[in-house]
């Protein structure tokens, strides 16, 4: 079934936020019917992991930017 407001909200630029968010809670609904009591923190591992990926890559992207491309004068 098509919601037409999700194809409205996907043309704006809240749609990234919203779809992630929307993730998020079915992550947090699937861990806890599948892993029992410990997928709560299965779920912070994973999160953590992504947090610590996102800083190393935004840091490699500024080490790779600051860097001269061109010849040197």
């Amino acid at each position: 079934m098509t919601m037409p407001w999700l194809l409205v909200l996907a043309r704006t630029s809240w749609y990234g936020p919203v779809r992630i968010g929307g993730a998020v809670l079915a992550a947090f609904g699937w861990a806890g019917d599948q892993l029992g009591p410990s997928g709560p923190w299965a779920l912070v591992g994973l999160a953590g992991l992504a947090v610590l990926g996102a800083i190393r890559t935004t840091l490699q992207g500024h080490a790779h930017a600051s860097k001269p491309t061109g010849p040197e004068t």
